[in-house]
Formats: structure tokens, C-alpha cells, sequence
């Protein structure tokens, strides 16, 4: 089972993903619960945070709203490619065995600095 969010979206938050995924009651969720967050990478770049342990993950996607692969298509495809390839989805480096726990920090702590806002006007009205 793949879950996964964009960090932006507003009606299906991935806080609350994240906490679907923690409260999934499977055979291995203490496990689950006890993996760590690793970078998304594709081609060298950070798209998101997974967390995974066997065929199971979350992944937060950055700077994605409510339809993921229209904001970030590439890596939806590469996540969809590696979920379906059965392959560690944080790098597609290796196949996925029943133990594979992903490897990293505790929380999915990325934060995006705030966009500049454009100048203010220092035009004035003249009566």
C-alpha cells in the first residue's frame, strides 16, 4: 500500500495522512510506526519525504496541492514506477523485501522558505 500527499493541499492534508498511516492497523504497524523519514529523490533531486517499511509507505510530495501529479509530475510518475516495481520508494536503488525499513529522521520537518512578496507601490494618489 502506497500513501501519498502533497504538502499543500488543503483539503486532504498530509498531516492527516501522516496520521492515517500511523493509526493503519496491519501486521507490521508498530514497524511501520517505528521507520524513519528519507528524502524523495528523482534524478538527483528532493521531491519529498517517505516514510516505509516493507511495501508499505507515506510520502510527502513538497510543493504539491490536492491533485499531486499535476504539480509535480515527474515525481508522481517515478513514485508510481517504483510502488509498482516493488522498489525502496526513496531512491528506486533496490527491491523491496519484507523487512525493508526506510532510514532517516524522526518527523517530516521540510519547510518551504516564504515566496518574496512583489514591492510595494510608491506611487501616491493626487487630488
Amino acid at each position: 500500500m502506497a500513501l501519498y500527499y502533497g504538502d499543500a493541499d488543503y483539503i486532504c492534508n498530509w498531516l492527516g495522512g501522516q496520521a492515517v498511516s500511523l493509526a493503519v492497523n496491519y501486521t507490521h504497524s508498530a514497524e511501520f510506526r517505528e521507520s524513519l523519514y528519507s528524502p524523495y529523490v528523482v534524478d538527483g533531486e528532493e521531491f519529498g519525504e517517505v516514510r516505509q517499511y516493507g511495501n508499505f509507505s507515506f510520502l510527502r510530495m513538497y510543493e504539491s496541492g490536492h491533485e499531486v501529479p499535476y504539480y509535480q509530475p515527474k515525481a508522481s510518475l517515478e513514485f508510481f514506477r517504483r510502488v509498482l516495481g516493488n522498489l525502496v520508494v526513496s531512491d528506486g536503488s533496490e527491491a523491496v523485501i519484507p523487512t525493508y525499513s526506510s532510514p532517516g529522521i524522526a518527523n517530516a520537518t521540510h519547510t518551504e522558505s516564504s515566496v518574496p512578496l512583489p514591492p510595494t507601490s510608491t506611487s501616491s494618489a493626487t487630488a
